[in-house]
């Protein structure tokens, strides 16, 4: 973070006067730190009241400890880039024109109840993926920004705000789960926008840009390697902090250290009077900017709540299944790491099948087979936050809403279809979600309308196609879930799979005593 060396004692230039009569000289007056402060105050309430909702959904993920940790961090680092530019001798013309304040906020404004009230009803069933609702946030509070301080003091720092932008969780989730989807991949792509804030906060000059750039990559890198060797089993959130917002720490306070000992001095700051705002008048700008907030209010946003389910005292969540009588087992994949679920998480399939057949549910009276899908997780919200169609590798897949079914046990679970439009085949799903009051276990069944031994199940996406994953979550964001909803749903196979879950609660229960909470 860099000051040029007009920024000092000099006394200010007088300006000319505004269009309203007042000046936009440097304020000597002391109500100016109070008059911007209670700007602040006044935005941030109205943007917290606003969003409530949003800021209620991100505290929820954050506590089961989802992707979105990271908005706290790309936050600081968006404030700390602001710093690096307020710090900075600005040579803005003095030029304001309320006018054009007025109609680019409300541009901006229209466009944040647009986004909040259209579009994130849009992605509802996908809403932890998208987060459209942040978008809206950004723009609300860069059109109050404007309203408040000014078009041009705003666009002073055009490049904070394109950083800002990393805030939506949906592009920082699509680099992530392309790299892998591990911690170490979030803490790669947190570095980076470090190295972007870096570079906003100290370019001065482009070079001091660039110089910052690489200080800062080179920094970051070396905190990264040190957080995976000393600790490689921590959460996601110490990769996001501690390489990024370290590295933007430390390269802008040695460079601005640097920059104010080249002047000559070590002068305490701030090294420059404090501008006077350029609107200096706001009843108007803070009436539209309220009756905007409580317009975004009343729309809100999908309430999140963490659902683990029915708790079953003593519950084994660890795959695999107990198999119920009338059924056996003839395939397994064994437990397998579930990065998306959490750094302890397992995952397992059973395919099972039936030892005799019966015309209920064939008629040539075959065995029927189910594939029966295990996750065991002490983050249950993580289980919400990818759809069917991301997770399992079906193309041009179209799934219907879900139908409450009730199981024994007091578990109450979800039917839905998956139609594969690609191979032509319709599959029947049955999820539950139980929990012995430390880890979470969520069991998927599957069948399928062809009866086939051979016919094929869905199968979990490999690590090696996340980009079909990436692609699922690109092709939700142009275009919706409409095309990708059953809106006519048959469910061939509800009685085989509910007396299916019935008969695999009761085994899982019998082996600890029936106890359940």
């Amino acid at each position: 973070m860099t000051v040029s060396p007009s920024s000092g004692g000099a006394p200010p230039t007088a300006q000319p006067p505004l269009p309203d009569g007042t000046s936009s000289a440097r304020s000597p007056l002391a109500a100016t730190p109070v008059r911007i402060a209670a700007r602040w105050v006044l935005l941030v309430a109205l943007t917290v009241f606003a969003y409530w909702d949003t800021v209620t959904a991100l505290g929820i993920e954050m506590t089961q400890h989802t992707v979105v940790t990271y908005v706290p961090a790309a936050a600081t680092l968006c404030l700390l880039a602001a710093i690096g530019v307020t710090l900075r001798h600005d040579d803005e013309p003095p030029i304001y024109d309320r006018d054009t304040d007025f109609i680019v906020a409300t541009v901006v404004l229209l466009l944040s109840l647009s986004f909040q009230g259209l579009l994130n009803r849009r992605y509802l069933p996908a809403y932890l993926v998208t987060h459209i609702d942040v978008l809206s946030l950004l723009m609300f509070f860069f059109g109050g920004c404007v309203l408040l301080f000014g078009l041009r003091p705003v666009l002073r720092y055009r490049w904070v705000w394109l950083l800002s932008l990393s805030l939506f969780p949906l592009p920082y989730r699509v680099a992530v789960v392309t790299l892998g989807g591990t911690p170490l991949a979030a803490g790669t792509v947190m570095l980076a926008l470090g190295v972007a804030a870096s570079a906003v906060a100290v370019g001065r000059t482009r070079r001091s840009a660039v110089l910052g750039a690489l200080a800062s990559a080179t920094i970051g890198v070396v905190l990264l390697a040190l957080v995976a060797t000393l600790a490689p089993d921590a959460r996601s959130s110490a990769y996001q902090w501690i390489p990024a917002v370290g590295c933007a720490v430390l390269t802008g306070v040695f460079m601005y250290v640097q920059r104010r000992r080249g002047l000559g001095s070590m002068r305490p700051f701030p090294h420059r009077a404090l501008r006077a705002p350029t609107a200096p008048r706001v009843p108007k700008a803070a009436t539209l900017l309220t009756v905007v907030a409580a317009g975004l209010h009343l729309i809100g946003s999908p309430a999140i709540r963490v659902d683990a389910g029915v708790t079953v005292a003593g519950l084994s969540t660890a795959p695999p299944l107990l198999v119920p009588l009338g059924w056996h087992q003839i395939e397994t994949t064994g437990v397998l790491p579930s990065t998306q679920n959490g750094a302890e998480a397992r995952r397992m399939r059973q395919v099972l099948e039936q030892n005799h057949g019966e015309t209920r549910f064939d008629a040539q009276a075959r065995p029927r087979r189910i594939v029966a899908d295990t996750v065991e997780t002490a983050l249950p919200l993580t289980l919400d936050v990818y759809l069917p169609a991301l997770l399992y590798d079906i193309s041009n897949t179209r799934v219907s809403p879900e139908t409450a079914v009730t199981l024994p046990h007091g578990v109450t679970g979800v039917l839905q279809t998956l139609v594969d439009d690609q191979r032509l085949l319709t599959y029947n799903r049955l999820a539950w979600r139980w929990n012995n009051g430390h880890s979470t276990q969520q069991v998927v069944l599957f069948s399928v309308d062809n009866h086939e031994p051979e016919a094929p199940f869905p199968q979990f996406r490999r690590r090696r196609d996340t980009w079909r994953v990436v692609n699922g979550m690109l092709t939700l964001l142009i275009r919706g879930n409409a095309v990708t909803e059953d809106l006519n749903p048959r469910f061939k196979d509800r009685e085989l799979l509910t007396e299916t879950a019935g008969a695999l609660i009761d085994t899982q229960v019998a082996a600890i005593g029936g106890g359940h909470g």
